[in-house]
């Protein structure tokens, strides 16, 4: 497959999201543009036949899918007939998540590095916390609480 018909695909695919995300409506495209912090007559360039269409990039698209949290290589699949309609087929999963982040963290440089990592624990923790709350300490449950 040349770049051309990548284009082409990821293109398709643009505007598959776009009218199932945003409507057919007017206005879909500047929706869509401010979700992912681009100019509504840029994106409108994307998705156009014509000479002055923009190339939808590399780049780019790995960017909106992690921003749109697709999975990676959306914009590139056209997929077939029976390919699902669900939002959640579209969105990444928690464990796709994990992996692209653990693959981001192994390419960047060590600072970033140790700042992802951080976060990474960050979140971890309060997930713990608010799924696995750790009882009380015994004086806690036996002093009356303020009201």
């Amino acid at each position: 497959m040349d770049k051309h018909e990548l284009f082409d695909i990821r293109q398709k695919r643009l505007q598959q999201y776009i009218e199932r995300h945003f409507g057919k409506r007017r206005g879909n495209i500047k929706a869509f543009a401010a979700r992912v912090g681009a100019e509504a007559n840029y994106v409108s360039r994307m998705l156009s036949k014509g000479k002055n269409r923009k190339n939808f990039g590399e780049e780019l698209a790995r960017e909106w899918e992690a921003l749109l949290r697709l999975r990676p290589f959306w914009f590139d699949n056209l997929g077939g007939p029976n390919e699902p309609r669900s939002r959640r087929h579209d969105e990444m999963s928690l464990s796709d998540t994990g992996i692209l982040i653990g693959l981001t963290a192994d390419q960047a440089p060590p600072s970033v590095r140790k700042q992802i990592l951080e976060i990474v624990r960050s979140i971890v923790d309060v997930h713990r916390k608010t799924e696995h709350p750790e009882p009380p300490l015994a004086d806690e449950r036996t002093r009356p609480q303020p009201q």
